[in-house]
């Protein structure tokens, strides 16, 4: 594969999805919309597609998918769909590109604003953020107070759902125009995969269900009226 070789990009990270086609430094399409993902990532894929002059997924040289940080149910579908196209005839082999939302957010920006310091982040639970510097490095957890008292600008990177609470820093939406740039200067922030894969910082937990959880107490059913 070579710089030359059109890469089929899609991001459902964010409220904002995107699809599209780039090759030789340069973008040869790109479709955003905001929905469903289920619906807009094989959608926006096809248009992108179809832009680009080709007809099938197969006729990409590789893929770049965004792992995460973002909403999972919406990486998850992306990342199934992409799963499945690598399972059909005569895309065996080929090369995933995957990027982590935050990373590449910081390091877009970066272009628009060399050697300012700055921090990029995205809620990753609430209270809890995913964070990097602007060179897209030390990917790391921190707290919403620890943000909010940063000697740097924070810049927030939107999630498919805002949360009430007043985010600790500017909302971001990372300008995608550069990123056929970014993809051939800093490859580090692409790694290569043969499928793909959901980045969760934080596990989900899960409990056992135990019906004595959902019982009253003994003394608050025996003082219950019985309608027998």
């Amino acid at each position: 594969m070579s710089a030359r070789d059109p890469i089929l990009f899609f991001d459902a990270s964010r409220p904002e999805i995107a699809a599209g086609v780039l090759a030789d430094g340069r973008w040869l399409s790109l479709e955003r919309a905001e929905g469903d993902a289920i619906a807009l990532v094989p959608a926006l894929a096809k248009r992108a597609l179809v832009a680009a002059g080709m007809t099938a997924p197969s006729q990409a040289a590789g893929y770049a998918f965004c792992e995460g940080p973002g909403s999972l149910l919406s990486l998850r579908l992306a990342a199934m769909c992409l799963n499945a196209w690598l399972a059909l005839p005569g895309n065996a082999g080929k090369t995933v590109f995957s990027f982590r939302s935050v990373e590449v957010a910081a390091a877009l920006l970066a272009l628009e604003e060399p050697g300012a310091a700055f921090l990029m982040a995205t809620a990753v639970r609430r209270g809890t953020y995913y964070v990097c510097d602007q060179k897209g490095e030390g990917g790391a957890l921190t707290s919403a107070e620890e943000l909010a008292a940063s000697p740097v600008p924070v810049h927030i990177l939107a999630q498919r759902r805002a949360g009430k609470d007043a985010e600790p820093g500017m909302p971001c939406a990372p300008d995608l125009a550069r990123l056929p740039r970014l993809f051939a200067s800093r490859p580090e922030l692409f790694r290569e995969k043969t499928q793909a894969e959901v980045f969760a910082p934080i596990l989900s937990e899960y409990k056992l269900w135990v019906g004595a959880r959902h019982r009253a107490p003994e003394k608050e059913q025996a003082e219950r009226p019985s309608y027998n």
